[in-house]
């Protein structure tokens, strides 16, 4: 396996999307429209790992790097979403270091980890053909682990967390990050903007990559200028604006 993504982002900043519904379909209009990652939400969304295993299949035609966000920290979580053929996994609510070696640990085979082994799996094209002990090479050093930064806790436990081997995208979540600091749904309040700039740069020092969820092109130039290079935003929210905006021009014309 070759994780593009991971080369990418040494150099460039990347643009990826979270799924959250089951639609192949649309997974490959992402891809074809030249994103470079989606990440299919277990978290939030109400998809099976069959289902997202479908959409893992039309990413990879498409071209687009498939991630999964596991439901929570857990081994049958992250076992499963590596063994349909995820490239790496975004973790919720890592909040400290232990969390960080955790989610780790449960994505990495062994001697990094413990990630259960069966060469029955899709991620292994099914025992067929396969050089084990190259696999087993390739994987652990081409899976991603993505831990989210989403409190006041994983920010004030940051510098701990950075220094975790393993941990390849540190992912910031603003909205959860507001609500954590008390502002319920405001994640441009002042105080928000500067906690998630001031992480960032404690990140980018560290050699580590930044990563933030973003709502707008305005937005997402902000953080890539300062340094953040892995930028995803919400499929739903993306298209409900297309939508918005191609009504109101129909309107506005009629």
């Amino acid at each position: 396996m070759k994780n593009i993504i991971k080369d990418k982002i040494k150099n460039e900043a990347v643009l990826g999307a979270f799924q959250g519904f089951n639609s192949p379909n649309l997974v490959e209009i992402i891809g074809y429209a030249g994103l470079d990652f989606i990440v299919f939400d277990s978290e939030h969304g109400y998809m099976t790992a069959e289902t997202m295993e479908n959409m893992v299949r039309a990413a990879e035609c498409s071209r687009l790097t498939p991630f999964i966000r596991v439901p929570q920290n857990e081994r049958q979580y992250i076992l499963k979403a590596l063994d349909i053929g995820a490239f790496g996994i975004h973790v919720p609510m890592v909040n400290t270091r232990d969390d960080a070696e955790k989610a780790v640990y449960h994505a990495k085979y062994y001697p990094r980890g413990g990630r259960g082994l069966a060469f029955s799996q899709r991620s292994t094209c099914y025992g067929v053909g396969v050089d084990k002990r190259k696999y087993l090479e390739e994987c652990n050093r081409e899976t991603m682990v993505m831990v989210h930064l989403e409190t006041r806790q994983a920010i004030e436990n940051l510098s701990s967390i950075i220094e975790v081997e393993g941990v390849d995208i540190l992912f910031i979540g603003p909205t959860d990050l507001a609500q954590s600091l008390g502002y319920y749904g405001d994640p441009s309040h002042e105080e928000v903007q500067e906690m998630i700039a001031g992480a960032i740069g404690l990140i980018v020092d560290s050699g580590k990559v930044p990563g933030v969820f973003v709502t707008d092109p305005v937005s997402a130039s902000k953080w890539v200028e300062l340094g953040a290079r892995y930028l995803a935003g919400g499929v739903s929210g993306i298209c409900a604006k297309a939508f918005l905006d191609f009504k109101d021009k129909f309107k506005n014309n009629h």
